[in-house]
């Protein structure tokens, strides 16, 4: 659960940077399973806003978790989140194997052949 929720939470955290919003979200937070998926689709819908709406070779400024300042394009923070997720995902796929379960893949390839 708890790498579930930093998985979204950092998510939510790195499209309000984007879009220059404050956001109250601290990427560790535990949240109800109940809520993952409103949460998880409110990510979807925001990234999808920014791929519409923000020119990806823009540069904009942020701070980071203990109140750093960086620089970074659109695109590289877009490409961070889909590696800090699989990254995790492996974590727990491996944590599952370590408690004798079969974790669900998660490969994008599987993903989109059976939503299509």
């Amino acid at each position: 659960m708890k790498l579930t929720c930093h998985i979204v939470n950092a998510h939510h955290i790195w499209n309000a940077r984007i879009k220059g919003i404050p956001d109250p979200c601290k990427s560790w937070d535990l949240f109800p399973i109940q809520e993952f998926a409103k949460k998880d689709q409110f990510n979807l819908v925001s990234t999808l806003e920014i791929l519409r709406d923000t020119d990806l070779d823009n540069k904009f400024k942020y701070k980071n978790s203990t109140g750093a300042s960086f620089e970074s394009f659109v695109r590289d923070v877009l490409t961070h989140i889909v590696n800090h997720s699989t990254y995790h995902r492996g974590q727990i796929a491996m944590l599952m194997r370590e408690l004798g379960l079969e974790p669900i893949p998660s490969d994008f390839i599987h993903f989109k052949l059976h939503v299509e």
